[in-house]
């Protein structure tokens, strides 16, 4: 009986011990997995950031960044989309410089850029003006594209920016007027009125 018991008592011991020990390992995976996670959902989105376009424009080699299949074909698609508007660039000289609103991922103000004429490139989108700004980069084009992120309204002043898709590369934004009863989602941003930014901050007398 005692050897029955003894053996009872040592099983039950182990099973305790087993217990404690996988409650311990799942406290320490679970711990393991919340220090981690964040690193690989990091370094997904780093890399998600430096998938390359890669495309010749102008006699210059580009890398155009995409982070889904709408910033991937806006890239592909950058001289064939607005043929018109490409041939509009093509007659610019090069002591003009083009203002570019609304310029999304800034693919006209990286192909005017190519052509060394200047650019004032204006995404009030923060997702998109991202994309911009480290196409910039990248590509060396900071000498002749200047970034904004604001937007262009009637008024110089903070204005509502309804945001119609949370998604890089997307357009149909608006900003919305004061008294709009509209529930979608939103941020506040700075806008200017077109002769303030065109006499204040680009330096050029509108007349």
């Amino acid at each position: 009986y005692m050897n029955v018991n003894n053996f009872y008592l040592k099983v039950k011991r182990v099973i305790k011990e087993k217990r404690l020990f996988i409650t311990l390992y799942q406290i320490i995976r679970d711990k393991t997995i919340r220090k981690i996670l964040p690193y690989f959902r990091n370094k997904q989105m780093h890399e998600n950031l430096n998938k390359f376009y890669s495309i010749k424009i102008n006699n210059k080699d580009l890398k155009l960044i995409y982070t889904n299949q709408k910033t991937l074909s806006r890239n592909k698609t950058i001289l064939t989309k607005e043929k018109q508007t490409i041939n509009w660039i093509d007659g610019f000289e090069l002591n003009h410089t083009l203002l570019d609103i609304g310029a999304n991922l800034g693919l006209f103000s990286i192909y005017a850029a190519t052509r060394n004429i200047n650019v004032f490139s204006v995404e009030p989108m923060a997702r998109n003006f991202n994309i911009l700004t480290q196409n910039i980069i990248i590509n060396q084009l900071y000498k002749y594209i200047t970034p904004l992120n604001i937007g262009i309204n009637d008024t110089t002043r903070i204005n509502r920016f309804e945001i119609a898709y949370n998604i890089d590369g997307q357009s149909g934004h608006q900003i919305l007027p004061e008294d709009s009863l509209s529930n979608n989602q939103y941020i506040n941003i700075l806008t200017y009125q077109l002769d303030d930014l065109v006499m204040e901050i680009m330096k050029i007398d509108p007349n």
